[in-house]
């Protein structure tokens, strides 16, 4: 069984796309847990509307979003677990009866997602077929798009929640760097993200945050070497872009 955790507060427009995109996808192999952050929206219609596919509901105050997902996971009796948050949605041909051919393989399914920005466009952002340290050096894992083993979750402590925007990115360093997780990808579009999330748009909070966990998983020659390369990259762009403004305005 596959156990969907949906968090959410306040955001009632989210949600309502959320569930909507799952209206037609559940089954009873797909749980559907829903933590709500104490909302003062109308929050308890959307769940209303959608409660005969709900298993679990919660609404109280919690110690943010991980927190609150740490809640959900407790509830879920699936075999793996998806945490799709409010606002984003599960793919239009996403099929959750992939599942059925897999058995437990692997420690975490994972795949490729849309990403929706607020000028609605919209492109297709892929994850690399094998996960590596270099890769989660530079960039993490997609958990909207990542089916993670509740037995493996809940036996490293689930999300760290001392931290707020990036406990995410923790947990799969930790997972593959220390517990030497099996990953697999599914080689499929599983989701659509939207980039108006917290971890879209405190993104000093999360820099910052990814740096503290960085240092707890890699060498600080890992990191030096990281932040140098980076900043090649950024230098190299910065000075493209200025070529390309120069040409335009000097043809």
């Amino acid at each position: 069984m596959i156990s969907i955790i949906t968090i959410t507060k306040n955001n009632e427009a989210g949600l309502f796309r959320t569930l909507s995109s799952l209206d037609s996808k559940l089954s009873p192999e797909v749980e559907l847990i829903v933590i709500d952050g104490q909302s003062e929206d109308n929050t308890a219609s959307v769940v209303a509307r959608y409660q005969r596919h709900i298993t679990h509901f919660v609404s109280e105050r919690d110690g943010g979003i991980y927190d609150a997902m740490n809640k959900g996971a407790r509830l879920a009796t699936g075999d793996y677990l998806l945490f799709l948050n409010a606002g984003d949605e599960i793919a239009p041909n996403f099929d959750f009866r992939l599942f059925t051919s897999l058995s437990n393989s692997a420690d975490v399914f994972y795949g490729d997602m849309y990403i929706h920005f607020p000028n609605e466009r919209r492109i297709l952002g892929f994850m690399p077929y094998q996960v590596s340290r270099k890769q989660l050096l530079y960039d993490t894992v997609w958990h909207p798009v990542s089916f993670i083993s509740k037995h493996l979750f809940f036996r490293v402590g689930g999300y760290d929640v001392s931290l707020k925007l990036a406990a995410d990115y923790d947990f799969f360093c930790k997972i593959f760097i220390q517990h030497k997780a099996k990953f697999l990808h599914l080689k499929t579009i599983v989701s659509i993200f939207y980039l108006d999330g917290a971890s879209s748009t405190l993104s000093n909070q999360l820099l910052l945050e990814r740096v503290q966990v960085q240092e707890r998983y890699f060498s600080l020659s890992e990191i030096k070497n990281r932040n140098a390369n980076q900043w090649l990259r950024n230098n190299r762009w910065l000075k493209f872009i200025k070529r390309i403004g120069n040409h335009l305005i000097h043809p």
